[in-house]
């Protein structure tokens, strides 16, 4: 089987709330790790990684010492998936803070253009086209799309040159 380019998360948490699964999943996981040459981490690795696995409420630590891994987390996150409300805004074209697509309507692409804007750039700052396209990256690959947009939608202004943009 080959690598999906999307991660069904709620498939995984119902897969790994389950004890019987979450056993099966760790002897394939084990018998991978154990094939190569490896040598097993540290102990201050392990400690590392059961400190964070205990943060994580993946696993408890039991009254003598043991550990135990519980299915609490996957069970949280099954009961939460679905109540997150609804995007509104400019919300709706942004994931993970980036553009994840333009409105189709001309004043919701403004909005959401007044809004990069705000994030990239100070109303009395004037940028280098390299300085502008830097802080622009970080909310579309397309950087050149967005200046454009910008400037066709008349909340930045270039220089004849080209070399400067203001708001």
């Amino acid at each position: 089987m080959g690598e999906s380019s999307t991660v069904d998360v709620r498939r995984i948490a119902a897969a790994l709330a389950h004890a019987e699964t979450r056993v099966a999943y760790a002897k394939i996981v084990l018998s991978a790790e154990s094939g190569g040459a490896s040598r097993p981490p540290s102990v201050a690795r392990q400690q590392r990684a059961l400190k964070a696995l205990i943060g994580s409420g993946l696993i408890e630590q039991t009254a003598d010492n043991h550990y135990e891994a519980t299915d609490a987390p996957f069970r949280a996150l099954l009961a939460h998936e679905g109540t997150s409300e609804a995007a509104t805004g400019v919300d709706r074209f942004l994931r993970g803070g980036r553009i994840d697509h333009f409105p189709a309507s001309a004043s919701e692409r403004r909005a959401l253009l007044v809004w990069v804007l705000d994030q990239v750039m100070p109303n009395d700052e004037v940028l280098t086209e390299s300085e502008l396209n830097v802080r622009l990256l970080a909310y579309s690959d397309d950087f050149a799309l967005l200046r454009r947009y910008l400037v066709d939608n008349d909340l930045l202004k270039r220089t004849r040159s080209g070399s400067s943009y203001a708001r």
